[in-house]
């Protein structure tokens, strides 16, 4: 099946499957690249910067064949890790906001816990004390590396006087 590796990220090899059928001993492997064999490739994975059309042969201790249906492989590069702006709570505002400065632009999403990408601005408002995890996907599915951001608590009031005591000077 067609897949895309976004370098970087784990895993970032193409793997085979185990091989169903044969006598289930000593199975060799050969990678193909546009059925072309591709030299010292002999392992059930296999790691590339170049995309293509992989395939693999596998052979039992009988010598009997078997090839994959070969696969478009297209390589990515992840995003940057995104660069951001922490605006902490004030005295009128209890929550803080993230912001991404960098990267952006179309087919960018964002997110501060890992796994809701649904953020298409980068700018995250409302967010409680704590830390938090900004990552950036592209459009191809590859998510950058993390960076932390940290929102301070909310700051704590000083309490209001009850009342004004003693004279007054006018």
């Amino acid at each position: 099946a067609d897949q895309t590796i976004c370098v970087g990220a784990i895993p970032d090899s193409i793997v085979a499957s185990t091989p169903i059928g044969g006598n289930g001993l000593g199975y060799t492997y050969q990678w193909l690249n546009a059925s072309s064999i591709i030299a010292n490739a002999n392992s059930t994975t296999y790691t590339t910067a170049i995309s293509g059309n992989y395939g693999i042969r596998v052979t039992d201790a009988n010598g009997c064949q078997a090839n994959a249906a070969p696969a478009n492989i297209s390589i990515l590069t992840l995003p940057a890790a995104p660069t951001v702006i922490v605006t902490n709570p004030t005295c009128s505002v209890t929550t803080g906001t993230i912001s991404v400065t960098a990267p952006l632009g179309v087919g960018y999403t964002y997110s501060i816990d890992g796994s809701n990408y649904s953020n298409t601005t980068g700018l995250f408002t409302s967010v409680a004390s704590g830390n938090y995890s900004v990552t950036v996907r592209t459009a191809e599915g590859c998510t950058s590396l993390a960076t932390t951001a940290t929102i301070s608590p909310a700051l704590i009031l000083p309490a209001q006087p009850a009342a004004i005591v003693g004279a007054v000077s006018v």
